[in-house]
């Protein structure tokens, strides 16, 4: 061992020594044990409880200063609004992987801003593990050793994980689509199309997708956050938290987002705004952009 030791010390090599720092697992609680070598410092982790106040969890942040720091979108979110809102400095991780929702880009440019560009935007759930991931914009990268991907219907995802054997899964049906293509039967994953949303329904039984009207939001670099709820088959409710660094006036702002709604809405619901300084997740850590109330 010593020579071992002394060889990596001669040849310039260093022990791998990144701190992580992830929400409290509700699925797995096996990772709060110490592992050897992160009791000597080498591969530390540590848990962060996710329903403390935002305060205390950037301080957490702060102290622990993690390489790689992971929890969920909403999370991310609430503490990015909360360190602007009270000009609190959050440390910058090397990566940061937000998990649980699709990363919008209104919340894509707000945790650039707070957290820096060292963003891994990783896709799959709590039922398989991570399946894909990219660090910028350009395809997903596949963990083909892991997935067997298959798309049906227009993008519909598939997820068969290799490795699992606890409960095997099948094609199993996440409830994502996808916007891909196929080249030699290797499949080029470009966007992901989550989980967010209730459908909105009108009058006359139509069901309309929150990506039908999604670009109205997230090319509008004045917002934050937004949240849909249908009070009524009529009547839309609309919470938003505003850029901190926008100079439009509220009034101005809603009046801009009707008319691009009801270019796509026609016109069939009443639009109401509350602006509000955040936006809870759900019990679940995450965040429902629409809600239907009927």
């Amino acid at each position: 061992m010593a020579n071992w030791l002394r060889v990596l010390t001669i040849s310039g090599c260093k022990p791998i020594r990144e701190k992580s720092l992830s929400r409290v697992d509700v699925h797995s609680q096996s990772g709060h044990n110490q592992t050897i070598l992160s009791k000597f410092g080498i591969l530390e982790r540590e848990f962060i409880e996710q329903y403390k106040d935002a305060k205390s969890m950037i301080n957490d942040i702060n102290t622990f200063k993690p390489d790689i720091l992971s929890l969920n979108k909403a999370e991310f979110v609430r503490l990015a609004m909360y360190s602007i809102g009270n000009k609190l400095e959050i440390h910058h991780p090397n990566h940061y992987i937000p998990i649980g929702e699709k990363i919008d880009d209104n919340s894509k440019r707000l945790l650039y801003k707070v957290f820096g560009s060292g963003m891994i935007d990783a896709y799959g759930s709590a039922e398989t593990g991570s399946i894909m991931f990219r660090t910028n914009e350009d395809e997903y990268i596949i963990n083909n050793d892991l997935f067997a991907l298959n798309i049906i219907n227009n993008g519909e995802l598939l997820v068969t994980p290799l490795y699992k054997k606890s409960i095997p899964l099948i094609n199993y049906k996440i409830g994502d689509s996808v916007d891909y293509s196929i080249d030699n039967e290797n499949i080029h994953i470009y966007s992901i199309n989550g989980r967010l949303n209730d459908f909105i329904k009108t009058k006359d039984g139509e069901l309309i997708s929150f990506f039908e009207i999604a670009h109205v939001f997230s090319n509008n670099s004045d917002l934050y956050q937004i949240k849909i709820i249908q009070e009524s088959i009529d009547k839309l409710v609309i919470y938003y938290v505003k850029n901190y660094d926008s100079d439009i006036d509220d009034k101005e702002l809603e009046r801009n987002l009707s008319d691009e709604l009801n270019a796509h809405l026609l016109n069939r619901f009443s639009l109401d705004y509350v602006c509000v300084d955040s936006i809870a997740p759900s019990s679940n850590g995450k965040l429902r952009v629409v809600e239907s109330m009927i």
